[in-house]
């Protein structure tokens, strides 16, 4: 082959290998000219994400800050409901205390009410008992005085009524009065109705000569109140 052939095409493989070095240069230039801008471009789009991510924590964390005090604030409000409840409880406590000494006080007044009431009551029926009781005393007051005559002239006592020339023992019935009857010893027996609080209730006078004189004691059975209306009457 002619040298100058040969060299010839050499020179133009030279050449196409130098322009096509060249091209592949200038693109991969292009290349890294586009792979940097696609970075930059994520870079800003990640630096954008960022910010509104951070600028979302900050609202949330001011969100979040502004519910911490109002909770607080609500927590303050509440605590002082709570005190204040508490201080009305306690006051209506000491109402509730105050009114229970009260209704006590009343309580304790309308019961003495009551007793006294009652008291009066039963005194008053204990007196209308008494005037009962007083019709027969009055006629074995008599009766007393027969017996104290009786013993002046006899020196002894009677024994019945009839010994006394007295009527029969239930010749004194009436509203108030059963019978009276003089027994052994000059003892004077009345028994009662039940105008006297106790139906056939019995009230005794018994003679004693002492001292040149003749003392009566009253004695009874039945009449357990007899003392408030007669202190000298004893209850057997």
């Amino acid at each position: 082959m002619n040298t100058k052939i040969i060299v010839g095409i050499l020179a133009a493989v030279i050449i196409w290998l130098l322009y096509n070095s060249k091209e592949e240069k200038k693109h991969l230039a292009q290349s890294v000219k586009d792979l940097t801008t696609l970075v930059e471009k994520q870079e800003v789009l990640i630096s954008s994400n960022q910010t509104e991510m951070i600028e979302a924590a900050q609202e949330q964390r001011d969100l979040l800050s502004k519910q911490l005090l109002e909770s607080e604030s609500q927590s303050e409000l509440l605590a002082k409901k709570l005190k204040e409840s508490e201080q009305q409880s306690q006051v209506v406590q000491e109402k509730m205390e105050d009114l229970g000494e009260v209704v006590d006080d009343l309580k304790l007044k309308q019961l003495e009410e009551k007793q006294l009431s009652e008291a009066h009551k039963t005194m008053s029926q204990e007196s209308l008992y008494a005037s009962r009781r007083m019709s027969g005393l009055q006629t074995a007051t008599m009766i007393k005085q027969m017996i104290a005559q009786y013993y002046l002239e006899e020196g002894k006592f009677p024994h019945s009524n009839k010994s006394l020339r007295l009527p029969r023992s239930n010749s004194y019935a009436n509203q108030d009065v059963h019978s009276i009857t003089v027994s052994h010893g000059g003892k004077i027996t009345v028994v009662y109705t039940e105008t006297s609080g106790v139906n056939k209730g019995a009230i005794s006078l018994t003679p004693k000569y002492k001292n040149n004189q003749i003392q009566w004691q009253c004695t009874t059975r039945d009449y357990e109140t007899i003392h408030q209306t007669m202190p000298q009457c004893k209850l057997l």
